[in-house]
């Protein structure tokens, strides 16, 4: 039987591993900390599938969000956690501890920074209509959700700030 955990603890636990990821300019090596606000875990509620962990920064674009009790009880988290894509590692592993069908392994041969765009669509998507697909146009997506994909692409530009032309 697996270890049960408070979600309370498994929040923690990734925020951990969130407060690990850390982008350095790629010419000084000094620590980019503008980025940090964007890698704040937070719990909701998904009607009909129960808490997820959930990046706080997209909860200003999510007004109807309801926040998740964190006390309630959870597998443990055993899923790897890749610092390159942290947003879509704890997407690949929500996705699991809720049993909900996986679409991440469709996008595990992309780029992190797609990885992460991703996954970010996907947490958007869950949160405002809890289905668990692949947006089929993510271009009509983010038109049709700007203040979400102004977010996001904020998000992406810190986190990989230091993977931009010029700053190599």
């Amino acid at each position: 039987m697996s270890d049960l955990i408070s979600l309370s603890a498994l929040m923690r636990m990734n925020q951990r591993r969130m407060n690990q990821c850390i982008t350095r300019d790629a010419i000084t090596g000094t620590p980019l900390r503008r980025h940090r606000h964007y890698l704040q875990v937070t719990l909701i509620h998904l009607a009909g599938y129960g808490s997820m962990l959930f990046p706080a920064f997209l909860l200003t674009a999510l007004p109807d969000c309801i926040p998740a009790d964190d006390r309630a009880l959870t597998t443990a988290d055993t899923g790897v956690f890749e610092p390159e894509a942290p947003w879509y590692s704890i997407l690949s592993r929500e996705i699991h501890r809720l049993g909900l069908v996986d679409v991440t392994e469709e996008l595990c041969h992309l780029h992190p920074m797609q990885r992460e765009e991703y996954a970010l669509v996907m947490f958007s998507r869950l949160a405002i209509t809890p289905s668990v697909r692949l947006p089929p146009d993510l271009t009509q997506w983010q038109a049709n959700h700007p203040h979400l994909t102004a977010l996001t692409e904020e998000y992406l530009f810190f986190a990989f700030y230091n993977q931009w032309p010029g700053h190599q």
